[in-house]
């Protein structure tokens, strides 16, 4: 069991493993985690908001690739069925990035 948590200052994640009362590994990020979506049934996929429009996306190695979306997110989710990554923002639009593809596809309206 891993427990992930993130802080503002400095921006950073912390993984820490409840079996042994510790410190996994920590990770720091140039702007502030808004929310983040664990993509695996372990900790060694997930993806991170950030403050400053950018989706990370990280593996256990590290950071695996950047990409920004049009507005200031709010909150993200992970859709396993279509391997959709929603991205919801200030806008009544919600975004949807294609994982599969890896391109953005027609984004949602919400309003």
């Amino acid at each position: 069991e891993t427990l992930l948590t993130t802080g503002g200052y400095p921006p950073q994640l912390r993984a820490f493993e409840l079996r042994e009362l510790s410190l996994k590994f920590e990770r720091h990020f140039n702007a502030e985690v808004v929310d983040f979506q664990v993509l695996s049934a372990d900790w060694k996929k997930a993806v991170y908001l950030l403050a400053d429009r950018s989706v990370e996306f990280h593996t256990q190695f590290g950071k695996h690739h950047t990409t920004r979306i049009p507005v200031h997110g709010r909150c993200l989710g992970y859709q396993p069925e279509t391997t959709e990554l929603l991205l919801a923002g200030a806008g009544p639009e919600v975004y949807r990035l294609s994982l599969e593809r890896g391109a953005f596809l027609q984004p949602l309206d919400s309003g």
